[in-house]
């Protein structure tokens, strides 16, 4: 573990999608309804998790990162499925 968080190789879903494009495809929520994975946005959404903090409501953000993370690996298991 002695890495750098630059030295983590990683796979991102949104550079996945876009394909070397410099333009935005889809959010998470739209790569899920095609996917047909469940959308993590239900109670709350990422404009919302800033203020969602501060008001304490710590539990809920939890939560909210916790589906968003279980989201983008559903959904990078469907893609591997459709290769």
């Amino acid at each position: 573990f002695n890495k750098k968080p630059w030295e983590v190789e990683c796979l991102d879903l949104m550079e996945l999608w876009k394909n070397n494009s410099n333009q935005q495809i889809a959010t998470l929520e739209e790569f899920a309804f095609v996917l047909g994975v469940e959308s993590p946005k239900n109670e709350l959404s990422g404009d919302k998790v800033h203020e969602t903090y501060y008001k304490g409501e710590h539990e809920l953000v939890k939560k909210y990162c916790q589906q968003d993370v279980m989201c983008c690996v559903k959904c990078v298991y469907e893609i591997q499925n459709l290769v």
